[in-house]
């Protein structure tokens, strides 16, 4: 994961120009509450990642957790629907 995280940085620092926005998702086990901080928790450690490891400016970035709220699949279930929407989705914008 790492090696992708470092390209995507690499991507940031050639295109000072463009904004980062990082989203968290969890699968609907647990407390939708539980699932939100865990969600942001995913999406604010790679912001921490990329600002403390390649100096990314913060105001470049936009970490939002979206818990179980956005899922890939509807109705999970088998462990791999669940997999699945447990994930953190980027989106690079031009400023």
């Amino acid at each position: 994961m790492h090696h992708d995280l470092d390209r995507l940085a690499n991507f940031l620092i050639d295109h000072p120009t463009f904004k980062l926005f990082i989203s968290g998702h969890t699968d609907s086990q647990g407390k939708e509450e539980s699932n939100l901080r865990l969600s942001q928790a995913r999406a604010d450690a790679i912001k921490a990642y990329l600002i403390y490891t390649f100096s990314i400016d913060a105001a470049r970035i936009d970490a939002h957790g979206y818990g179980s709220q956005k899922p890939i699949i509807e109705t999970e279930q088998t462990d791999e629907d669940r997999k699945l929407n447990r994930r953190v989705e980027f989106e690079i914008r031009r400023n």
